[in-house]
């Protein structure tokens, strides 16, 4: 099963890139750098290219008050986008899953959206993405819409990070308390579409518009006190936050006062119930403050962050089995190879790189990146398995892994294999866009102290 994901420099397509995908299940993510949606031959250009059995659309305009000063990149984002690639999956016989929002509707409902109750939405960001759902409807039998609301993640603009960035900046935080909806994790949304597409493999192919969010609901101020008091333990004692009304706070676009929905249909159709939002909420705190599967580092001088998945902490939760740690390690030597190529792209030179990949690694059970491009330059944090990549184009089309195990040491070795993994996915697997990607021929990781053998 081949997928194919637009938008995975954001925040679902993040999450989608980095699923643990069953065996079988091959995916190709491209941002807006790599395939523009809004351009209707780069997107029948990439279907031909990278042959998929289901595309998924997580791409889109989402700049909410922006898009009222600059209608046209949002209508062409939001639209156009949407109707080139629902176009070009017809033309292809392909299916389509397709990310909507809550504010295709107005939000006047006393109760939770329905999937068929009257769209109004309210300002362009809203009108966009309606359209685009039509667009989809219009064109391609074979699609699934899945709207869902107030987004968020460890990485990205989200509501969560500004609340937390405001509370260093600020002695107290005015928040919207009339304003109810239903927090959703990019995460929960990507296992969402995940199962949609195991169920779609497997024939059950209800095709049509669902909803999916957090369980439960909550206004933007008590969603931003519950922020405070998950991330409690990291950055202590949580700050004043005053309850204000809409009126208090005026914005370029009008947001609707309820954006619950009912998120019954999908559960009848598929078999997914979302969890309680404060659950996921929760992981996410966690994963920000480098307690869950992912940590946060800031390069220093440039305050760009990047995304290490922790062999160590993946491990512990993996039930530590030798091929899941060798996996995990491979994920920890391609991620480092994307930072040294942010780094150098950002003007840092190799003692810093250094510096930051040694942190990385004190603090992922790593005792060594070390990377090598095809230029001879190398980084190497402190004391290695390596993982090398077949200068040899001959030798491109196939991959072969192996999984050894020394004594002592977690040892890892892929060869021959696909220049372009590195090349662009593993690039691409972090969100990274406007980089110019050396071409690394070896990249590896040591560890001789994993917390499990």
């Amino acid at each position: 099963m081949k997928l194919l994901v637009l938008g995975s420099s954001g925040q679902v397509g993040r999450e989608l890139c980095r699923l643990p995908w069953p065996a079988g299940y091959a995916l190709a993510g491209f941002d807006r750098g790599e395939v523009d949606i809004t351009q209707r031959e780069a997107v029948s250009a990439a279907i031909v290219r990278e042959p998929p059995d289901i595309v998924i659309n997580a791409a889109a305009y989402t700049a909410v008050d922006r898009a009222e000063s600059e209608p046209e990149a949002a209508w062409a984002g939001n639209c156009t986008g949407a109707a080139n690639l629902a176009a070009a999956c017809a033309e292809s016989g392909v299916p389509l899953i397709h990310i909507s929002t809550d504010y295709v509707f107005d939000g006047t409902k006393s109760g939770p959206y329905r999937e068929d109750d009257p769209v109004a939405p309210l300002g362009v960001y809203g009108q966009s993405k309606e359209a685009g759902d039509r667009a989809v409807r219009d064109t391609l039998a074979s699609h699934v819409i899945l709207r869902t609301a107030w987004v968020y993640s460890a990485h990205g603009h989200n509501f969560v990070k500004t609340m937390l960035r405001l509370a260093d900046e600020r002695p107290v935080l005015r928040v919207v308390a009339d304003q109810t909806g239903s927090p959703t994790s990019a995460a929960d949304i990507a296992a969402a579409i995940a199962a949609i597409v195991r169920q779609l493999a497997t024939g059950n192919r209800r095709w049509g518009t669902y909803h999916f969010t957090g369980a439960g609901a909550v206004t933007w101020h008590g969603f931003a006190e519950a922020i405070f008091a998950e991330a409690a333990p990291w950055r202590g004692p949580p700050p004043p936050v005053a309850a204000i009304a809409t009126a208090d706070y005026p914005t370029p676009a009008r947001r609707p006062a309820n954006s619950r929905l009912d998120c019954t249909k999908i559960g009848g159709a598929f078999g997914i119930r979302p969890r309680p939002w404060r659950e996921a909420l929760a992981e996410v705190i966690r994963e920000i403050y480098g307690a869950g599967r992912q940590a946060a580092r800031v390069l220093p001088l440039i305050g760009l962050v990047c995304w290490m998945t922790f062999a160590g902490a993946a491990a512990r939760g993996a039930g530590c089995d030798n091929g899941a740690i060798a996996r995990h390690m491979v994920g920890e030597a391609l991620l480092a190879a994307n930072l040294v190529a942010v780094a150098e792209k950002a003007g840092m030179q190799p003692a810093q790189i250094n510096a930051v990949l040694k942190d990385v690694a004190q603090r992922s059970g790593i005792d060594e990146f070390w990377i090598t491009d095809s230029s001879g330059r190398a980084y190497i944090t402190n004391t290695g398995i390596d993982f090398t990549f077949s200068p040899d184009p001959a030798k491109q089309p196939q991959a072969s892994a192996f999984w050894p195990l020394l004594e002592g040491r977690q040892t890892v070795v892929v060869q021959e294999a696909r220049k372009r993994e590195i090349d662009d996915r593993v690039f691409k697997y972090v969100g990274v866009s406007g980089v110019d990607k050396p071409r690394i021929v070896q990249v590896g990781v040591s560890a001789t102290n994993l917390p499990c053998n």
